[in-house]
């Protein structure tokens, strides 16, 4: 892998915990060999994590939470009462009714070349997925946890 993409991984999954065993044997085995991307997981780690360590929790004060409180209690009983769908007035139901049959005959019937567009366009875009199962970060093209987790 090149630096830049080794530190793009150092800023999102590495220095988060959120690499795979696989991932970070690739990161770190360029990083014993890379003086720049050591200097920079070093700067992370300084600059972003240490800081992180020792900042002290801070609790709001119980004054807060009540307001919070009584905002949401507050809020619920100002709400209006929904009281379920109400009907289109029919001066109204059949415009909008002609105007989605009109919308469902145009859709339907799109010009050929038009599909073929479609079609080319829909191709490049699988093409570009499966390509994803190939990235050489061994994440799945997926990228973290939490995008796996989304995503597949």
């Amino acid at each position: 892998m090149n630096c830049e993409k080794i530190q793009e991984l150092l800023m999102a999954d590495y220095i988060d915990g959120e690499a795979n065993i696989k991932l970070r044997a690739k990161i770190e085995k360029h990083l014993a060999a890379c003086d720049n991307c050591s200097k920079m997981k070093e700067a992370l780690i300084k600059e972003v994590l240490d800081p992180l360590k020792i900042a002290e929790k801070q609790s709001p004060q119980d004054f807060v939470w009540e307001n919070i409180k009584d905002s949401i209690i507050k809020e619920r009983q100002n709400a209006p009462e929904r009281t379920g769908i109400r009907a289109l007035k029919p001066a109204f139901a059949v415009p909008i009714l002609a105007a989605v049959i009109i919308a469902l005959i145009l859709i339907a019937g799109l010009p050929m070349a038009q599909r073929g567009k479609i079609d080319s366009y829909m191709a490049e875009q699988i093409e570009f997925v499966e390509t994803l199962d190939t990235d050489e970060t061994g994440a799945n093209g997926l990228g973290t946890a939490i995008e796996e987790y989304f995503f597949s």
